[in-house]
């Protein structure tokens, strides 16, 4: 690979930024998967309109500690500063050229590769489930259930979370010597695989 034929990935971050602002900034008027940590619960929800909603309904921000959102262009990932009130730390992560106002901007590393993969998640599609059609339930007799941002209806379909991993020299001896170790990694979609029943 030449020199010109590096991969770029874009790393912006904040250090004292809302969720809500957050989320917004990045995502302009694209639509986003993501999933929350808070005290109460965890699970995946979606933006959209200027809204974060689990299958529940609009999520109250104020309860979540940490968060990732991320689509095809991007991830952001969000962690509460407990002694700032409601205010965390961002960073998004994206191939695409740009700036985000107010944001500090730096280049990951010297890239030399890059590798698409998925993690499969748990559970299984039923054929009917008693969510709107924006959500289908993924669940197994072991561990439960997991509401997922999804709109599939057919029985035994799997969801996997889809990701991109940046390859680069490794840091100290290992680099010396012209080894490669994975320099980031970031979120791409939410997505079904499989055959249905």
């Amino acid at each position: 690979m030449s020199e010109a034929d590096t991969i770029r990935l874009l790393c912006f971050t904040n250090n004292e930024v809302g969720l809500q602002d957050a989320v917004r900034v990045v995502a302009g008027e694209r639509a986003l998967v993501g999933f929350y940590y808070a005290a109460h619960a965890t699970g995946f929800v979606r933006y959209e309109a200027g809204a974060v909603c689990s299958a529940s309904g609009v999520l109250d921000l104020d309860t979540v500690y940490e968060a990732r959102f991320f689509d095809a262009q991007g991830e952001l990932r969000w962690l509460r500063i407990p002694q700032r009130d409601q205010s965390g730390r961002a960073g998004y992560l994206t191939e695409s050229d740009g700036d985000i106002p107010g944001w500090d901007r730096k280049e990951v590393g010297k890239l030399k590769g890059m590798k698409d993969g998925q993690y499969i998640l748990w559970g299984q599609t039923a054929e009917a489930d008693d969510l709107d059609g924006a959500w289908t339930r993924l669940s197994t007799a072991a561990i439960g259930e997991l509401i997922v941002p999804l709109t599939e209806r057919a029985g035994g379909r799997r969801a996997a979370l889809h990701y991109r991993e940046y390859f680069g020299r490794a840091t100290g001896e290992a680099g010396k010597d012209g080894n490669c170790a994975v320099l980031a990694e970031r979120l791409t979609g939410l997505a079904m695989v499989g055959e249905g029943q």
